[in-house]
C-alpha cells in the first residue's frame, strides 16, 4: 500500500509537471506570438533600393547631349529622400491616417528634383539631384515603444503658454540625445542597417539618410499619468476617439526637445543619418593661439576653456575620404611679441551704433563693438609675419619635412615624380612640339623652400582676449569668422553675452570661454564644404537664405546649438561636396575646351566660295566641320587637325561613361569608389585642357596669311660692293650726258 499510495503519488507528479510544462509552452508561444518593438516579421515594410536602374538610361542621354551637343543639361544624380511616418495610421494624436502612396505621388510631382548652388558665390553647380521617394509607416508596436521612451525622458521644466489660448500650462523637455537610441533603433529596424557597427564599410554601401515624422498621443503618454500601461497597449487594440476625447488631445501640457543644452525646438538633426520632425591628400591645420595675457593657457586639459585637439582631429577626419592625412597642431604665442599681428587685431576692431528699447519703453543710442573677421585677415595678410611656419617648426619639427621639402627650381626638377601628376603622360605625349619658338624660363635661386603640391594648409587663429569689452564678438553676433581658407576664432574670459536670437521666450546666449564649438564649425566650413543646416545659397535674393526651423540638433552652427560633433548625415554632405566640387570643375573645364574648338572652326573654316558645309538641317555649320574632319582624312594639309578630333571623340565616350558610373557609385552610397573617380574625371579634363589649347594655338599660328620678322641689319663687304657699283653707274650716266649734248 506503501507502495501504491507511492506510485500514486509518483502519477500525480507527474500530471502536474506536463500541466506546468504545457502552460509554460502555451505562455511562450503567446509571447512570441504577440506583435514586438522592432521585430522583423514576414511582411514588414523593407527598403528597397533599385532606383538607379529606372532612371539610367535618361541619365546617360542628358550626359551624351551635355558632353556632344553643348546643350546647358547638368549632371544627373539620383538621390533618395526616405520618409518614415510615425502614427499616421489611426494610432496616433488625433487617430490621423496618411496613406503613404499618395504622399509619394505628391512629393514626386512637387518636388521632382534639387540643384546645390555654390554658397560663396549663389550660382548653381552643374549638378542636379533626381529625388526619388519613399514613404515607410511605422507599425503600432514601434509607436508604443517611442513614446514610452519619449514619457521616460521627459522632464519638468516650469510653465509655458499654449501657442493658440495664451493659458499657463506645464512645461516639459526632453533631452533628444536621451531617445535618439530609440530612433536608431527603428532606423535599423526599417532599412535592416547594423547600428553603426561597421563604421568602416559605411561610406561604400547603400546607407539611407532619413525623416521621422512623429505624431504621438501626448494624452497616451503624459508623464503624469501614471494608470495608462503602454506595454499593453503594444499589441492591444487602440480605439477611435469621440468628440470630447478629441478635445483633451493636447493633453494641457507642452514638451519640446533639446540637443545637449542647446535651442528647444520640434524638429533636430540627429547624430545617425536621420532627421527628426517633431583635391587634396593631405591636411595641415595649425591651431594658432594668440593671446594678449598669460592669465591661463588654452592647450592645457581640464578646464571649461581648454582646447581638445583630439576630438577635433577626430570630427576632421569624418568630413575627408580614406587616404587622405589629416595633422594638427597647436601652439600658444604671446600677441605682444608680434607687434605687427596685434596691430592687425587693433584694426580689425570696429563698432557700430545700435538701438535698443530698454524697460522704459524709450529707445537708447549706444556703440557695440565687434571684430571684423574680413578685414582681420587683409590685415594679417599684409603683415607678412611667419608665425605660421614658426609655429610648425616648434611643434613638430618633423613636419617641415613632410609637408614642405627642398626643391631645386632648376631644369633638372622632374615634377612627373608628383603623386597627383602621376597620370600626366596620358597627353604628355600628344603635346605639339613648338619648333624654333622657345619659352624663357625664369631663374631662381638654389635651396629655396617650395611647398610639395597636393598639401592644403588651414590656419586656425583662436584670438584668446583679457581686458576687453564684456560683450566683445565678432560680426553677426557670432564668435567664428571662416573663409575657404582660414577660421578665425575669438575667446575671453567673460559671462554670457545675449543675443538677439530667442528659444520659446528664453533669450540665448553666448559663451565667449568655450572655444572648442567653433573651432570645430570652421573647419567644417573650410574643410568640408559644410554650410550650417539652416542656411542655403539663394541666387534670387543674391545672399544666403536662413530657416531657423533645422537650427537645432548635432551640428556646431548657429546661436541655437550646443555640440562639439558633426552628424553622420552632415559627413556624407562634407564628402560629397568634394566630389561635387570636381566634378563642376571638370565640367565647366569641359565647356570652356568646347567653347575653343567651337570658336576656332566658326573663325577659320570656311569654304572656297564661301557656300555652306552640306549636312543635316538640324547641326549648326561648326558641328558640320567638326564632323567632316572627324570621319574624313586627306593627305593633304588639313586647317583643322583630324587627331585632335578623334581624340577629343575617344575623350568624351570615355568621360560619357565614367559620368555614368560616378552617378551610380553616388547613389549607392559609395563614396570612396565615387571620390576616386571624380579625381580621374577632374585630371583627366585639367589635362585634356592643356592639350587643345596647345594645337589650337600651334594652329592658329599656321593658320594666319602673314607673318612679319623683324632682324637687325647686318654689316659685311658686299655692302660696299654694291655701293660702289652705285656710285660707278652714277659717274658714267653724267659722262654720258656731258658728252652727248648738242651744243658742245
Amino acid at each position: 500500500m506503501f507502495y501504491t499510495d507511492r506510485g500514486g503519488m509518483r502519477l500525480n507528479r507527474s500530471l502536474f509537471y506536463a500541466s506546468f510544462i504545457l502552460a509554460l509552452s502555451l505562455l511562450v508561444l503567446q509571447s512570441e506570438s504577440a506583435p514586438q518593438a522592432f521585430r522583423r516579421d514576414p511582411g514588414h515594410p523593407q527598403w528597397h533600393h533599385g532606383a538607379f536602374h529606372d532612371v539610367k538610361d535618361s541619365v546617360r542621354s542628358d550626359v551624351r547631349r551635355m558632353l556632344h551637343t553643348r546643350a546647358e543639361v547638368p549632371f544627373q544624380v539620383p538621390l533618395e529622400v526616405n520618409l518614415v511616418l510615425i502614427g499616421f495610421n489611426g494610432d496616433g494624436g488625433y487617430r490621423y491616417s496618411l496613406d503613404s502612396q499618395k504622399l509619394e505621388e505628391f512629393l514626386r510631382l512637387g518636388f521632382p528634383s534639387h540643384r546645390p548652388s555654390c554658397l560663396e558665390t549663389g550660382e548653381p553647380l552643374d549638378i542636379e539631384h533626381h529625388l526619388v521617394y519613399n514613404v515607410f509607416p511605422a507599425a503600432q508596436p514601434e509607436l508604443i515603444a517611442l513614446e514610452k521612451a519619449l514619457k521616460e525622458a521627459m522632464l519638468p521644466a516650469g510653465t509655458t503658454r499654449e501657442t493658440d489660448f495664451g493659458r499657463e500650462v506645464p512645461l516639459f523637455e526632453v533631452d533628444a540625445t536621451a531617445v535618439e537610441p530609440v530612433f536608431q533603433k527603428l532606423y535599423s529596424y526599417i532599412f535592416n542597417q547594423d547600428n553603426g557597427e561597421n563604421q568602416a564599410a559605411e561610406r561604400d554601401r547603400p546607407v539611407p539618410s532619413a525623416i521621422f515624422v512623429v505624431n504621438f498621443d501626448k494624452v497616451r503618454m503624459d508623464p503624469r499619468n501614471k494608470e495608462i500601461d503602454l506595454d499593453s497597449l503594444m499589441y492591444g487594440r487602440i480605439t477611435h476617439l469621440t468628440e470630447e476625447e478629441l478635445k483633451k488631445q493636447e493633453g494641457d501640457y507642452v514638451y519640446r526637445y533639446r540637443y545637449s543644452g542647446g535651442g528647444a525646438s520640434q524638429v533636430w538633426l540627429g547624430f545617425g543619418r536621420f532627421e527628426t520632425v517633431d583635391l587634396t591628400r593631405r591636411l595641415l591645420i595649425p591651431i594658432i593661439i594668440l593671446q594678449n595675457h598669460n592669465r591661463y593657457n588654452m592647450m592645457e586639459k581640464g578646464h571649461n576653456y581648454s582646447i581638445d585637439i583630439q576630438a577635433i582631429e577626430s570630427e576632421v577626419r569624418k568630413m575627408v575620404h580614406d587616404g587622405q592625412e589629416v595633422v594638427i597642431v597647436g601652439g600658444s604665442h604671446a600677441l605682444h611679441r608680434h607687434e605687427k599681428l596685434a596691430i592687425a587685431v587693433s584694426k580689425a576692431i570696429r563698432g557700430h551704433s545700435l538701438q535698443e528699447t530698454k524697460n522704459d519703453g524709450r529707445f537708447h543710442v549706444h556703440t557695440k563693438t565687434y571684430l571684423d573677421g574680413a578685414i582681420l585677415k587683409e590685415e594679417m595678410e599684409r603683415t607678412g609675419d611667419v608665425l605660421a611656419a614658426g609655429l610648425l617648426e616648434v611643434a613638430d619639427p618633423a613636419l617641415s619635412s613632410n609637408f614642405f621639402v627642398p626643391q631645386w627650381a632648376d631644369e633638372s626638377n622632374d615634377i612627373s615624380s608628383d603623386p597627383v601628376l602621376k597620370h600626366k603622360p596620358l597627353w604628355a605625349t600628344s603635346y605639339p612640339k613648338s619648333g624654333d619658338k622657345k619659352k624663357k624660363r625664369t631663374e631662381s635661386k638654389q635651396g629655396g623652400l617650395q611647398r610639395t603640391y597636393g598639401t592644403r594648409v588651414v590656419p586656425v587663429f583662436v584670438l584668446s582676449m583679457a581686458d576687453v569689452d564684456p560683450h566683445l564678438m565678432m560680426e553677426d553676433e557670432s564668435l567664428v569668422w571662416m573663409s575657404k581658407d582660414v577660421v578665425v576664432v575669438l575667446q575671453h574670459l567673460n559671462e554670457k553675452i545675449p543675443l538677439s536670437y530667442v528659444s520659446e521666450t528664453e533669450r540665448r546666449h553666448a559663451i565667449p570661454s568655450q572655444a572648442q564649438r567653433h573651432i570645430l564649425a570652421g573647419l567644417a566650413s573650410a574643410v568640408g564644404g559644410l554650410s550650417a543646416p539652416y542656411e542655403k545659397a539663394s541666387l534670387v535674393h543674391e545672399r544666403p537664405v536662413l530657416n531657423w526651423l533645422w537650427s537645432t540638433g548635432c551640428h556646431p552652427f548657429g546661436p541655437f546649438s550646443n555640440t562639439s560633433q558633426i552628424s553622420k548625415m552632415l559627413q556624407d554632405v562634407a564628402l560629397r561636396n568634394t566630389i561635387y566640387a570636381r566634378v563642376d570643375s571638370a565640367l565647366r573645364k569641359i565647356r570652356d575646351m568646347s567653347e575653343s574648338v567651337q570658336s576656332f572652326a566658326a573663325e577659320y573654316l570656311k569654304t572656297p566660295l564661301g557656300e555652306p558645309v552640306k549636312g543635316k538641317k538640324n547641326k549648326s555649320s561648326t558641328e558640320l566641320w567638326l564632323e567632316k574632319f572627324y570621319k574624313k582624312t586627306t593627305n593633304l594639309p588639313e586647317p583643322f587637325p583630324h587627331e585632335l578630333v578623334e581624340r577629343l571623340e575617344k575623350y568624351l565616350d570615355s568621360l560619357e561613361e565614367q559620368l555614368v558610373d560616378l552617378s551610380s557609385l553616388l547613389y549607392d552610397h559609395r563614396l570612396q569608389d565615387a571620390h576616386l573617380n571624380s579625381s580621374e574625371i577632374f585630371q583627366t579634363a585639367m589635362f585634356t585642357e592643356h592639350y587643345v589649347d596647345s594645337v589650337l594655338s600651334v594652329e592658329r599660328e599656321k593658320m594666319r596669311c602673314c607673318s612679319i620678322d623683324y632682324r637687325f641689319p647686318v654689316q659685311s663687304s658686299q655692302t660696299f660692293i654694291y655701293g660702289g657699283i652705285l656710285i660707278a653707274g652714277f659717274i658714267v650716266y653724267f659722262v654720258v650726258i656731258f658728252f652727248s649734248s648738242p651744243v658742245r
